[in-house]
């Protein structure tokens, strides 16, 4: 979810304090649009712009003051040309962004890359002085940071305005002006729900309570932590902070009393006087303040603050105990500092069971076994969820926080042959694709080819039992890939070998090659033959139960490893249990076999053939369980496409309903001309995404595996009014002329050919069979739609 909120900068005696105001409590997006066209919302953006241009004027005005005063002095101090910054260019650089002084100092950093470069090889040449390359390295070190400190900074240039201290500017706007007591109030009168967050970077404990009670419990909550400002070192003291929190939040009035006595003898004794006075008025009503948050606890906000476009500081915050495990393997191989977040916040966990909208056949028969005991939730759809209370964060050494994405510091101007180009050599997973499935395949098959060489009497299965292996393993994954995508249908556009994942038949061959060397060697002849003395000959299915449990757990690790759908990775503990009979099975009927071809001797071949039976029977009852879990993916993944897609249907026939109460707006969108321009702009919004909408579904049905079996169970769960409007909401597609017009336009960018072929050919084909899945299963109470079946019958 997203949630909008302004950043403002408050006066606080000689600095500006940040708060972020989020107004809140809108029953939807057109109320949030509608409260921003209000009256009093408008005024105060006006005002807003007033900020941002005073903002602008002083980027613009110390951008002229570093063309006139720093870039002479940097020329004679580099001995290098260096040229002046043109206002166009920086304007350009911005971008749709606001121009400012933090923009200003990455525009500056990339302006004199040259004349970096050109001072570089100077100080190159005087290799031999440390002076020089001392100062080559302070100069490929040299980040955005470093070039507003130097050179946009007012302590060494008075003409530069402080930005950073209330009373050293002039003309300040209004918003500027504000304490933190007349904004907060002025704030609360725009909105009835609103979240006010105080950011402490920089702050003390005396500072929070003292705009705490100044604000009079309008703030709700505090930026406890900031990635960027901790990085920096400007969160000193938000374990005091962090403390002062819990204290309103308990409602510890006593101990609130003891940290207003130690402040107030702290300022007694720095001499603090202009506080001082401020802070005995707390003291003696104290309840005032503990009351404001006694019974809404004052919260917490946590975040990055990644505006810079040099270095990022990750994008957000997440707590470890909610990421997958994979995710967290990652993070401790990156190396990087998720340890060091020192917050904590509980977090809770809940698992929830539902009855699935459109349930699936196996879960259908696994709900008639839920009078078992332990097996009441048989059938139903498993998720978890986290809740994480917001107001208990605390600072901790020991904290749950991760940061999303890692840091990205600065990593220099590439000036000196420091080793930055090996950190950024990638890894094996930009590998090309061709050379890394190769590579796959003969990491499997090596070992596969010398095990077969290495247990095999018989000349044929030592030299071809690996290509036997291989070729069930890849026929087995083509079928089941194939038939979990229902791809071999006539009815969708998309050829069987779309559905064949390439990447994953090497990786099945990579990791089945290895399965050799496991079940063949180390299992069937140095544990079963050697170790045992029991043989195919003699105990067949002792040798058969053995391997192939072996090869379920097996198959189960690397499965989990990859990735794989639960279903599958557990259905391959089973596979074991499964394919013992099958093996059996293929055995029995090849003894026979070999006997009718007159093969007086059939365990001669069966005995060394025993890991290729064994291959066989697990691959069968594998196709079977791996090919039921993609399919159910597929089908999970069409439902979430049809669900979003569907209600964003009924959102926008809602909102035409509302527009144009006297009359069905859906059948006027499907006749040449559609709404003929009334209603507006935001009639013409509706009408637009309906038709992106159609073709979607269009595209879903043709294109997506198992998309025509989620739309069929989709349509069954509907009322037979929703499945009217549905199929209304798609008679928009009639509009061959209007709707090709859309897709020459750029609705799906310049390579509209395929597109509109597609459209102009499997239109009519596709409206008819929308008409008989949503409307000819129901004859009996058919709808009003004079475009199917009243005015022209024969379209």
């Amino acid at each position: 979810s997203v949630r909008i909120g302004l950043e403002f900068s408050v006066p606080f005696y000689d600095r500006f304090v940040n708060l972020v105001w989020m107004p809140r409590g809108f029953s939807s997006g057109k109320g949030f649009l509608d409260f921003l066209r209000s009256p009093q919302m408008r005024e105060m953006l006006e005002k807003g712009r007033e900020v941002l241009h005073w903002r602008r004027e002083v980027a613009l005005h110390t951008l002229e003051v570093w063309n006139e005063d720093e870039r002479p002095r940097l020329e004679q101090l580099w001995g290098v040309s260096v040229a002046p910054m043109g206002l166009e260019e920086f304007l350009d650089f911005v971008g749709r962004g606001h121009a400012s002084l933090l923009r200003l100092a990455e525009y500056l950093h990339k302006h004199i890359q040259p004349s970096l470069r050109a001072r570089a090889e100077i100080l190159r040449a005087r290799h031999d002085d440390p002076e020089a390359m001392e100062e080559l390295q302070r100069l490929d070190n040299l980040g955005p940071d470093d070039v507003q400190a130097l050179w946009l900074n007012p302590g060494h240039n008075p003409r530069i305005p402080n930005t950073e201290q209330p009373g050293a500017c002039d003309n300040l706007p209004e918003l500027m002006c504000m304490s933190a007591q007349k904004l907060s109030a002025y704030l609360k009168g725009l909105a009835t729900g609103n979240r006010l967050i105080l950011g402490t970077e920089g702050l003390s404990v005396e500072d929070v309570v003292e705009l705490l009670w100044d604000c009079e419990g309008r703030i709700t909550h505090l930026e406890l932590f900031n990635m960027k400002s901790w990085v920096e070192g400007h969160l000193n003291n938000i374990a005091a902070i962090n403390e002062l929190q819990r204290v309103l939040n308990q409602g510890l009035a006593p101990r609130m009393k003891q940290m207003v006595r130690q402040m107030i003898r702290q300022m007694e004794m720095t001499g603090d006087d202009e506080r001082l006075e401020k802070f005995h008025a707390i003291l003696r009503d104290i309840p005032k303040l503990w009351a404001a948050y006694r019974h809404e606890p004052l919260k917490s906000r946590l975040g990055s603050n990644s505006a810079s476009r040099s270095r990022s500081y990750g994008m957000g915050l997440a707590i470890r105990e909610t990421l997958p495990r994979r995710a967290l393997l990652a993070m401790k191989k990156s190396g990087s500092q998720q340890s060091a977040i020192p917050i904590y916040s509980p977090v809770e966990e809940q698992i929830r069971y539902n009855e699935p909208e459109t349930p699936s056949p196996g879960q259908r028969l696994l709900a008639h076994f839920r009078f078992l005991p332990g097996c009441d939730h048989l059938g139903m759809e498993r998720r978890r969820v986290w809740r994480a209370a917001s107001e208990d964060c605390r600072v901790s050494n020991r904290g749950n926080m991760v940061n999303l994405g890692g840091l990205s510091p600065f990593r220099g101007n590439g000036l000196t042959d420091a080793p930055q180009g090996e950190e950024a050599r990638p890894d094996g997973q930009y590998l090309n694709s061709s050379l890394s499935n190769w590579l796959k395949v003969l990491l499997g098959f090596i070992p596969a080819f010398v095990s077969f060489i290495y247990t095999q009497d018989w000349w044929f299965l030592a030299w071809f039992g690996t290509f036997i292996w291989f070729g069930i393993t890849g026929v087995r994954n083509v079928v089941q890939m194939v038939m979990a995508a229902r791809g071999a249908k006539r009815s969708t556009l998309t050829h069987w070998k779309e559905h064949v994942s390439v990447k994953r038949i090497c990786d099945s061959l990579m990791y089945t090659g290895i399965s050799v060397l496991l079940l063949e060697v180390m299992i069937r002849v140095w544990l079963l033959e050697d170790c045992f003395g029991v043989t195919v000959a003699e105990q067949p299915v002792v040798v058969f139960t053995v391997l192939n449990i072996v090869n379920g757990f097996y198959i189960f690790a690397h499965n989990v490893y990859r990735g794989f759908p639960r279903e599958a990775a557990i259905g391959n503990l089973f596979r074991s249990a499964l394919a013992i009979p099958v093996s059996s099975l293929y055995d029995f009927i090849l003894f026979h076999l070999l006997l009718l071809w007159g093969i007086a001797d059939p365990h001669m071949y069966l005995v060394p053939s025993a890991a290729v039976i064994s291959k066989m029977a697990s691959d069968t009852v594998a196709a079977i369980i791996e090919g039921y879990a993609d399919s159910q993916m597929n089908l999970r993944m069409r439902r979430w496409d049809y669900e979003s897609t569907i209600k964003r249907i009924f959102d926008c026939y809602t909102q035409l309903e509302l527009l144009f109460p006297r009359e069905d707006a859906l059948i006027c969108l499907a006749r040449p001309g559609g709404l003929r321009g009334r209603g507006g702009e935001e009639a013409q919004r509706l009408e637009r995404i309906l038709i992106i909408c159609a073709l979607d579904l269009m595209y879903f049905w043709f294109y997506q595996p198992r998309a025509q079996e989620a739309f069929r169970h989709k349509v069954r769960s509907m009322a037979e009014a929703d499945r009217a409007v549905l199929l209304s909401a798609q008679l928009v597609l009639m509009r061959e002329r209007e709707v090709s017009q859309f897709l020459v336009d750029g609705l799906l960018g310049r390579n509209f050919s395929k597109p509109l072929a597609f459209f102009l050919d499997r239109r009519k084909e596709y409206l008819r069979l929308m008409a008989r899945i949503c409307i000819l299963s129901k004859p009996r109470e058919a709808p009003a739609c004079p475009v199917l079946f009243g005015e022209d019958k024969k379209s």
